[in-house]
């Protein structure tokens, strides 16, 4: 069950009956076009051009047409890390250009914040970490390479300040919350990103 719009380059004539079940990242064909479809997807949401868009063919291909089975395909092993890191440090830069452009995260005056448009932006995360649960192992992946890359502090972009850190923390907590689905698991993993990279919450 995927909240929220499909992806923009779900073609729908594929989809039958129990495909929402599919998981991504799996060595099955209608995993790798979803997975393909989804990673796409946040490469065009998050303008991400250090990364070449996925084929199906990238992530499983079949070893030798006379032979049943597919193998992992040449792009697939580190295509999560690679994706999360690329949002990581896209964000970066936009935090650190909204310390003082102040438009995603909008100061109010009895000291709290705006976060909507920030909250807007990462909404289709919250759509990705939800086919992740499949494999809980990817959660925690996930939010390891994000906040490395948010907290990296060779990137060119100037640190984003502290404020900006906790807002965006405060809108994961939002969109995500916690409950019976998922038992707080995405945000304790949030939760130890930051401590691992000595980022404020």
């Amino acid at each position: 069950y995927v909240r929220g719009p499909l992806p923009n380059f779900v073609d729908v004539r594929w989809v039958d009956e129990g495909a929402a079940d599919v998981p991504i990242f799996a060595r099955t064909r209608d995993s790798a076009v979803l997975t393909a479809q989804w990673l796409n997807m946040l490469i065009v949401h998050f303008d991400l051009q250090d990364l070449e868009p996925f084929t199906p063919d990238d992530l499983v291909k079949a070893p030798d047409p006379t032979r049943g089975g597919l193998v992992a395909g040449p792009r697939l092993e580190g295509a999560l890390q690679k994706i999360c890191r690329s949002v990581g440090y896209v964000l970066r830069l936009e935090l650190s250009t909204d310390s003082r452009a102040k438009v995603m995260v909008v100061p109010l005056s009895d000291g709290k914040y705006d976060t909507q448009k920030l909250v807007t932006k990462l909404g289709v995360l919250t759509d990705f970490i939800t086919k992740l649960r499949a494999t809980p192992s990817n959660i925690g992946t996930f939010f390891t390479e994000l906040v490395r890359a948010l907290a990296n502090e060779e990137e060119k972009s100037p640190r984003p300040s502290e404020a900006l850190f906790a807002a965006f923390f405060d809108t994961f907590f939002l969109l995500l919350g916690l409950t019976s689905e998922n038992e707080g698991l995405e945000m304790q993993e949030l939760a130890s990103a930051y401590h691992d990279n000595d980022l404020p919450v």
